[in-house]
């Protein structure tokens, strides 16, 4: 790749730079050692934007977008765009394109920090290996069109402005949005230009478990009903979340302080060094017995086990769920579930713990 007559050129991980003009060897060469970013995929992609030329962008293999400086050649940053692999790059207008291998076609807003995703759709139903963007077509046409090139044999054209997502929007609100830095509730006069809005249903559960388990519910007259009474026959929720309170016996303080130690209850390990000082300060022990670990870290998985089972026996028999998230801490446990047509609307899924008890020491309710 050719930038103000200097030559990129990527092999691997590695990057070197050249000046074709220059006479000597010494000014023709401009990095002595290629330079090999830590952490990042192989290279396979690069591209400019027109109206950022101090800049170089290449997309690599895992999903990671490196930006260079064309001025001094070092590296500014490392973005995770994705997960998935970037087959291509171009700059259309003032975006960032990148074409990947699952089909998809994303733009970016590189300006911005974090960098914003302007639009995402899938574009091939194989990989994207080739993104072309006709320079000449805005003065011609007056369309900039960015072209796409996948395995499954076909080329699309797409308009490199992504003009039909602003249509929504008067020519004022536009010029205002793209020239100032606009607040949350401005974006949100707005939101119904670029965003489909649906309602969707859930039902929220919460239940104190009392230390018991899946196996105990059988012999009690009482709960073998519970998770019936809670997914009434024909209701079909989008979304499914439950919440346990006191899923371990809170009276076991030794129990409660190894978990107050060691909030990865749920992953089981062999020696905790805190741990271990706890107790040699109460009881004088020496190791931590790990067996009440063990049998925490499976009373949780049968719960959530059980769960499961229990929406694939009540729940109509036409829908399904997949579990999206699980979170422990303490005697705290959720589970969510997500009825399967919404789980590929999902993405970029976070989520964090806090805790609430002793001064934001551990979990408490």
């Amino acid at each position: 790749m050719v930038i103000r007559g200097i030559l990129w050129v990527a092999v691997g991980r590695e990057i070197q730079i050249f000046r074709p003009s220059a006479n000597d060897l010494g000014e023709y060469k401009i990095t002595q050692q290629p330079y090999n970013q830590t952490g990042v995929g192989e290279i396979t992609s690069g591209a400019v934007i027109s109206d950022q030329l101090d800049k170089v962008y290449f997309g690599h293999s895992d999903g990671k977008i490196t930006t260079y400086s064309i001025a001094d050649y070092v590296c500014l940053g490392v973005v995770n765009a994705s997960v998935y692999k970037i087959n291509c790059l171009v700059g259309a207008g003032m975006h960032l394109w990148a074409g990947y291998n699952t089909g998809n076609i994303c733009v970016y807003d590189v300006k911005s920090r974090p960098w914003k995703i302007i639009k995402e759709w899938h574009a091939h139903e194989g990989p994207v290996v080739n993104l072309s963007v006709d320079q000449s077509g805005l003065w011609i046409s007056g369309r900039l069109r960015v072209g796409s090139v996948s395995l499954d044999n076909t080329i699309r054209i797409w308009d490199g402005l992504l003009e039909e997502d602003w249509l929504g929007l008067s020519i004022i609100a536009f010029l205002k949005l793209s020239l100032t830095s606009p607040t949350e509730s401005e974006l949100h006069d707005y939101d119904t230009s670029w965003c489909d809005f649906r309602e969707i249903e859930a039902v929220v559960m919460t239940w104190n478990a009392g230390a018991s388990s899946p196996a105990s519910l059988r012999y009690d007259e009482q709960e073998p009903n519970l998770l019936r009474m809670l997914l009434p026959p024909g209701m079909a929720p989008d979304l499914l979340i439950f919440g346990f309170q006191e899923l371990v016996d809170l009276e076991d303080k030794r129990l409660t302080a190894s978990l107050l130690f060691n909030p990865q209850s749920a992953k089981p390990v062999a020696a905790d060094i805190w741990l271990t000082l706890l107790e040699t300060l109460i009881k004088g022990a020496k190791r931590k017995d790990i067996s009440e670990q063990d049998r925490m870290s499976r009373q949780f998985k049968d719960w959530r086990d059980h769960l499961v089972r229990s929406i694939e026996d009540y729940m109509p028999t036409n829908e399904s769920y997949t579990l999206l998230h699980t979170a422990s801490m303490v005697g705290l446990f959720s589970c969510v579930f997500v009825r399967d047509p919404y789980r590929l609307s999902i993405s970029n899924m976070q989520a964090a713990e806090i805790k609430r008890g002793m001064g934001g020491l551990h979990g408490n309710k």
